[in-house]
């Protein structure tokens, strides 16, 4: 009797939320006819439906993965019952298990999805068109940045956030089911346990290459120098240690990968402290002791191309 009224909460909360989407939905349909542009009503939630539905798919299907990798390490599931005076105990069968499972990593795909309410960066990558115009240094075209960029940086914390989410609740079932335990000084895990956590160590790793990436474009956009100008340093160091960056934490998450599904955590520990000092030392470190002296040139001539090439992209854009 408790399950169907649970149940039938359950239907109603949805058929509510439902409901309340369809009258928004309804609501902005009107008011955009009003004004007259109902093919941009049109575009907006395509978009908006390309954005969030996409995002909800992956996000529901990486969590579904990363629970029913917890699941296999849960035989069964006791509930207590109580019937009249007499209080039973029965155990969930593994369809149902299965069933929660699967509801779980699509409300939390959901939650995930829910953020990303900004359509206009999949509309520019849709609609966008080349500049015709090469920016000297990587010699992409100037319609990368204003098109494509911001909808790679969106995925990009949209990614960080499942990753985190999803290892979160991990790390707290497996805290439950005993799985994952404090035994005196020692974490003790299960081998399934650890190979599950290194795949998810491996990502993360992931992750960190494509902010190096993405942290490289950010800097030809707003270099370190007066008004976000790129200078000497930025070209010759800091852009190059980005890119080694990158690529040592694609072999580091290997590594991790290989040597914690084999059980040797010490060398999954070693290789992501080497990535994490490496990540301070080659991106900050080293750009700073270059711009010391004079290896990259005399420090009152060398900045002059870059200035140049500023100022004529400029008269280009304002058309002077």
């Amino acid at each position: 009797m408790r399950g169907r009224l649970l149940l039938a909460l359950g239907v109603l909360a949805i058929l509510l939320v439902a409901g309340r989407g369809v009258a928004e939905l309804a609501a902005e349909r009107a008011w955009y006819q009003a004004m007259g542009v109902p093919a941009l009503f049109r575009e907006a939630w395509t978009n908006q439906l390309l954005l969030q539905g996409g995002a909800w798919s992956v996000g529901a299907a990486f969590a579904f993965l990363n629970l029913h990798a917890v699941r296999r390490t849960i035989l069964a599931v006791a509930v207590p019952v109580r019937v009249g005076n007499l209080e039973l105990t029965t155990v969930l069968p593994s369809r149902r298990l299965t069933l929660v499972t699967v509801l779980l990593a699509l409300l939390i795909g959901g939650v995930l999805a829910t953020p990303l309410t900004d359509w206009s960066v999949v509309a520019l990558v849709r609609h966008g068109l080349p500049f015709g115009e090469l920016e000297g240094i990587t010699g992409r075209d100037l319609g990368f940045y204003v098109y494509w960029l911001p909808l790679e940086e969106t995925l990009y914390l949209w990614a960080l956030l499942s990753v985190v989410t999803s290892t979160t609740v991990v790390l707290l079932l497996y805290a439950l089911t005993r799985s994952l335990r404090v035994e005196g000084r020692r974490v003790a895990v299960s081998a399934h346990v650890r190979r599950h956590l290194s795949v998810l160590a491996a990502l993360v790793l992931l992750l960190l290459a494509w902010s190096h990436r993405l942290d490289a474009f950010d800097l030809l956009q707003h270099g370190s120098g007066p008004d976000g100008q790129v200078l000497r340093v930025d070209h010759a160091v800091t852009l190059q240690m980005d890119r080694l960056l990158s690529i040592l934490s694609v072999v580091a998450s290997l590594v991790v990968l290989r040597t914690g599904w084999i059980g040797q955590l010490r060398s999954a520990v070693l290789a992501l402290g080497v990535v994490l000092v490496a990540a301070i030392g080659l991106r900050h470190g080293v750009p700073f002791l270059a711009s010391m002296g004079d290896w990259l040139g005399e420090p009152t001539r060398r900045e002059r191309d870059y200035v140049a090439a500023r100022t004529l992209f400029s008269r280009r854009a304002f058309d002077v």
